[in-house]
């Protein structure tokens, strides 16, 4: 069993087990007629500490040792990006609204996560957001941000 995949594992018990308290703590579980804001939470809390045991226990009868590292050179840059990407995302949203927060997360996730070309890059940013938007607010009926471009 290799350590790192130990340490990862009780990572994930212990973020399920944190969802979970706080769900029931902080946002109340509800009913199953009338779920409260914690019903979700907490079912997702469950499956992960659940999943994450099932895991912890297959890697005791594991006794091979693996001595790789646990990433190549330079291939942490891409999940870093990623990571870096949507924090862009999420922190943009309120200022420039959805769709253009959206455009520039897809073209920014195109060109540094997949690497396309321009041309595909832009197809696929308006493409993506032209359709998120039409679900979560057309057929959904989300209210978005509207950003600086607000009426």
């Amino acid at each position: 069993m290799m350590k790192r995949d130990k340490m990862v594992g009780f990572g994930f018990l212990f973020m399920g087990l944190a969802v979970i308290f706080y769900a029931f703590g902080d946002l109340g579980m509800g009913t199953l007629k009338a779920p409260g804001s914690g019903f979700f939470p907490v079912i997702s809390g469950m499956c992960i500490a659940v999943f994450s045991g099932i895991w912890l226990i297959t890697l005791r009868k594991d006794k091979s040792e693996d001595t790789s590292p646990f990433w190549e050179k330079g291939e942490w840059i891409r999940p870093v990006l990623a990571v870096l990407i949507t924090m862009g995302y999420a922190a943009t949203m309120d200022d420039l609204g959805f769709i253009l927060s959206t455009f520039l997360f897809i073209a920014a996730w195109q060109l540094w996560i997949e690497h396309e070309k321009w041309v595909r890059n832009m197809v696929i940013s308006l493409v993506g957001t032209a359709s998120m938007y039409m679900i979560f607010q057309m057929l959904l009926s989300v209210p978005l941000p509207r950003g600086m471009f607000s009426l």
